[in-house]
């Protein structure tokens, strides 16, 4: 199976708010994954989507978890984010 930047991006994105428990920006996350914020806030928004993570606007807000960490599999990531599921070689 060959996944998607946007898939990659969305693990990574929960990988990091699961692992320091708060709040980060989407710029900040997207200087860290070196790719536009733009992308980035497109990913974010289908993990909101799904009630994975929440997001605050404004000063003093940004992205984090909505859910438990545990409550999250890889694959429901998988699934929700790729628009097809094909193999490939």
């Amino acid at each position: 199976m060959r996944l998607t930047d946007r898939t990659d991006y969305a693990l990574r994105a929960l990988m990091v708010l699961a692992a320091s428990g708060r709040r980060h920006t989407v710029p900040t996350l997207a200087e860290a994954f070196e790719v536009s914020a733009n992308h980035l806030t497109k990913v974010v928004q289908g993990l909101q989507s799904e009630g994975w993570v929440t997001t605050t606007p404004g000063r003093g807000g940004g992205v984090e978890l909505a859910v438990a960490p545990t409550a999250i599999t890889v694959g429901q990531v998988v699934r929700a984010m790729e628009p097809d599921l094909h193999l490939v070689e």
